[in-house]
């Protein structure tokens, strides 16, 4: 069973609808790089379009479920099961797999404070953060949430993570 994606353009006072069958049932991310690119993510597989929305392809598939996917400047993350995710440092051309360690949990959610500085959110409570973009992940969770963690924003030092049975977090000290 496909999909069908449609997309509506803002073109002179109307929408362009376009119409287009992927290969998959369910859109689980997606990221406006630009006005040229973007991306989809079907439950293992990343879609592109590189002219607008016009056309899309297949850019890899992955033996994880791909949760979420977010860039700031050339660096993108895209999120995955088992505390997995993808990182690329080109504008989304090429992608490498990592490892958040000491853990196993679904990861569901991230936010760039600056190209360095990112959070992610995910099952069970977990919080990893990461000053150095990614290359070590400590983990500022705290045993009072077991509740799947969906959104992370971050405004200056205050961050807001949302998250299941209405669980809302805020800390005023950077997760401190």
């Amino acid at each position: 069973q496909q999909i069908k994606i449609f997309f509506f353009f803002f073109l002179r006072e109307y929408w362009d609808v376009k119409q287009f069958n992927l290969g998959f049932n369910n859109i689980y991310g997606y990221a406006i790089y630009d006005s040229l690119n973007s991306f989809l993510l079907g439950q293992n597989a990343v879609y592109r379009t590189t002219n607008s929305g016009d056309s899309w392809f297949e850019q890899f598939t992955s033996p994880y479920r791909l949760n979420e996917i977010k860039f700031f400047n050339n660096n993108g993350l895209i999120l995955c099961d088992s505390g997995n995710y993808y990182k690329s440092t080109d504008k989304g051309n090429s992608w490498s797999l990592y490892n958040v360690s000491n853990t196993i949990n679904n990861l569901l959610s991230v936010s760039y404070t600056n190209e360095n500085e990112i959070r992610i959110g995910g099952e069970g409570g977990s919080v990893f953060t990461t000053s150095n973009s990614g290359n070590n992940w400590y983990s500022n969770s705290s045993n009072f949430i077991k509740s799947n963690l969906g959104s992370i924003e971050i405004i200056d030092s205050t961050i807001f993570i949302v998250g299941e049975s209405g669980k809302i977090l805020k800390s005023t000290n950077d997760g401190i």
